[in-house]
Parts: structure tokens; sequence; C-alpha cells
């Protein structure tokens, strides 16, 4: 569905990265909690993004235990939103 690259050399704005999210077709953020540093990220930079949150699909930092299940239940959720947007 994407590729990944490093959320946080988007906001030490290293060059690459920056110019890599820039010239994206799309940008997928995907953060860990309502706080959404992420997204506040892309926002200051004034890059486009389409944004997921993992807590609106049952995976909540700090409280649910992280295995290879939810793992892989958690990003069929997020992609087939994706494709949902990319799509509809």
């Amino acid at each position: 569905v994407g590729a990944m690259t490093c959320l946080a050399a988007i906001g030490a704005k290293l060059s690459g990265f920056v110019t890599s999210a820039q010239s994206a077709d799309r940008n997928i953020v995907i953060d860990g909690c309502p706080v959404a540093c992420g997204k506040k990220q892309f926002e200051a930079l004034g890059v486009a993004f389409d944004h997921y949150v993992t807590t609106d699909y049952g995976v909540e930092k700090g409280k649910t235990p992280i295995t290879g299940e939810v793992i892989a239940e958690t990003t069929a959720k997020i992609a087939s939103a994706i494709q949902a947007n990319v799509c509809g």
C-alpha cells in the first residue's frame, strides 16, 4: 500500500526526507495516539497527507499488547481504509 520513511527525520526537518515527502504522490501518516505528533509534523511543514490513528482501530498505546496478530489485524484494517480512500 505504501513505503515507510523516518518520521523523526521529518520532524527534524532533514532536507532529503522533507523533499521526499513534498514530492510524494501521497503521504500516509499513522499516529499511535490521538496526540497526533506525526500529523502535527506534516502540518507544520505544509505537506499534504492522509491521517490514521491506531486507537481508531482498537490499538491503544501502552495498553494493547502488541503481538503479531494485533499487528497483522491493524495493518489490514488501515490498508483497507487507505484503499477505500483512494478508490472511494
